[in-house]
């Protein structure tokens, strides 16, 4: 049934400025807390305060015309939230408050896809596109000048855990798997917003995301610049006319060729041999899920509650794996994990059930091999882009005349 409250819908409208400028605006909070660091409940006032305002006040602000069924669900999961939370307090002993506020992506996550999905796209793409490449461009800038020596925001603890010398770039993101993965995720949105782009436009993003990534020496962050462009390449080679696809590879093969001949190995030797030698020492995520799986079987209470603190992160053989699907359930249980899992797919599943887009299917696919081998959903920046992306790609590629490949 088609919601007629003229009300709230004017209201929707005015609050989605707001969520285009909280795009541009958490690509860059972390840059204002670096300067004016301010906390709130220990909390980054400029990186979480505001944006969980924004959205949650835009949330409120347009409570009626969302899905009853969603809307009654999401008070659900908050109250189950917060009942969990005060469990664990009890038994377990951990401080209430930091639970809460660790977890906090509980509430984010819904109501941000929730107010993303009311978003009226239409005359709004030109405004986006320049906003994903300007962020892309700062955070790039900011990769070159520490490669280069030159100044540069690097929020990087040297005392943490994997931390290598003079290669673990933090960035402006503050972690090297947080920094690469966002600007990875920037990439692939402005990628697959329009694949009809030349392939001297897609070098130039290219190797924007390549520099913006590269100092951190993170394999998802190169890992999702690949498979971002595998496609882009597929549907080039296999989706267009003989013309076309000769022309993409020959500019390919042109800008490989003086890529290569102006490529000096020994300017940037510390970052491939850091590389290298992350590839080499990267064990242990197997054992940690095994370990994951046998500190959830311990007990039952555990299926409905999550594992004690203390048992989460006892030595480096027996720690949880940074995995977005075991930290769910090691915090809040199987039964919570179910629902709160169920719960985002409602609220991604095409209301009108028409055919997902193969682009956005891609797309999710790549969101999802982030959320596996990172705790991605901790991170508020790129769980917004990732959400921010999904629907505005959705609007795109349901769109012919917006993107000609039907992809």
């Amino acid at each position: 049934m088609v919601n007629t409250n003229t009300k709230s819908n004017i209201a929707l409208l005015a609050g989605q400025k707001k969520l285009i400028f909280l795009l541009l605006y958490i690509g860059i909070a972390q840059v204002l807390d670096y300067f004016f660091s301010y906390r709130v409940a220990n909390l980054s006032f400029f990186v979480t305060v505001v944006p969980y305002a924004f959205i949650l006040l835009i949330f409120l602000k347009n409570i009626k015309i969302f899905n009853d069924g969603h809307t009654a669900a999401f008070f659900l999961i908050v109250l189950l939230f917060i009942i969990i939370s005060l469990f664990r307090g009890i038994i377990f002993n951990n401080d209430i408050i930091s639970i809460i506020g660790a977890n906090r992506y509980v509430v984010f996550v819904p109501a941000a896809i929730m107010v993303c999905d009311k978003i009226q796209f239409k005359g709004l793409e030109s405004i986006i596109q320049k906003i994903l490449i300007f962020i892309l461009v700062v955070h790039t800038l900011n990769s070159v000048g520490y490669m280069f020596g030159f100044y540069s925001i690097n929020n990087v603890d040297v005392l943490a855990e994997g931390f290598v010398e003079d290669s673990r770039f933090a960035g402006i993101m503050g972690g090297a798997n947080t920094q690469s993965s966002f600007t990875g995720i920037v990439y692939v949105i402005l990628l697959f917003s329009n694949l009809k782009r030349s392939v001297l436009y897609v070098s130039g993003i290219t190797l924007l995301a390549f520099l913006a990534s590269a100092p951190t020496v993170s394999r998802g962050g190169l890992l999702i610049i690949i498979l971002a462009l595998l496609y882009y390449f597929y549907l080039k080679l296999f989706r267009e006319n003989v013309m076309n696809r000769i022309r993409t590879v020959a500019i390919f093969l042109i800008l490989s060729f003086v890529a290569v001949v102006n490529f000096d190995p020994a300017k940037y030797e510390f970052l491939y041999a850091s590389l290298f030698d992350r590839l080499d020492t990267s064990t242990g995520r197997i054992e940690r899920l095994v370990y994951f799986w046998d500190v959830m079987n311990e007990n039952v209470v555990y299926y409905f509650i999550g594992v004690p603190a203390a048992l989460q992160d006892v030595d480096e053989t027996r720690t949880i794996s940074d995995n977005t699907f075991t930290l769910l359930p090691i915090n809040f249980g199987f039964f919570f994990t179910c629902i709160f899992i169920g719960f985002i797919f409602v609220l991604i599943r095409d209301k009108h059930r028409s055919k997902i887009p193969k682009t956005v299917y891609i797309y999710m696919m790549i969101v999802f091999i982030v959320l596996f081998s990172n705790n991605a959903i901790l991170w508020t920046a790129w769980s917004y882009y990732a959400i921010f992306g999904f629907f505005y790609l959705k609007h795109l590629h349901s769109n012919n005349d917006l993107n000609p490949l039907r992809t």
